[in-house]
């Protein structure tokens, strides 16, 4: 149930924040591209639903299978490539430590076998 809370988290607080920007045009620089092409007396675009992708600094191929998939259908499809945003958040450093000697995949932390989480079984 814990890691149920942590998952939903921070998906919880995107939807916050993507609200609260949506009204706010002095922040809308959040859901345009970061070029100087776009004129300022033109509308901003707004999108209905912004979709973050949480990823890790080395799974560039799982990204790409993405924009491969379902990412480029949205973008293709008349009917979504203005109503739906995807952003992929990536952090600025990876994990030094292999996926296979972590506790779980999406943590940094080191497998401890000596002391484990779970409490005993055999009393």
């Amino acid at each position: 149930m814990r890691r149920l809370a942590l998952f939903l988290l921070p998906c919880a607080v995107a939807v916050l924040v993507h609200l609260w920007l949506a009204q706010r045009p002095s922040f809308s620089f959040f859901f345009t591209p970061l070029d100087n092409s776009t004129r300022s007396d033109e509308p901003l675009p707004f999108f209905e639903v912004l979709v973050g992708v949480l990823s890790a600094r080395h799974h560039h191929d799982l990204r790409q299978a993405i924009r491969d998939t379902w990412l480029g259908y949205i973008r293709d499809h008349p009917h979504f490539q203005h109503r739906v945003a995807v952003k992929f958040i990536v952090g600025r450093h990876g994990c030094p430590i292999p996926e296979e000697d972590r506790e779980d995949p999406y943590s940094c932390s080191l497998l401890n076998f000596s002391e484990p989480g779970y409490p005993s079984s055999h009393a």
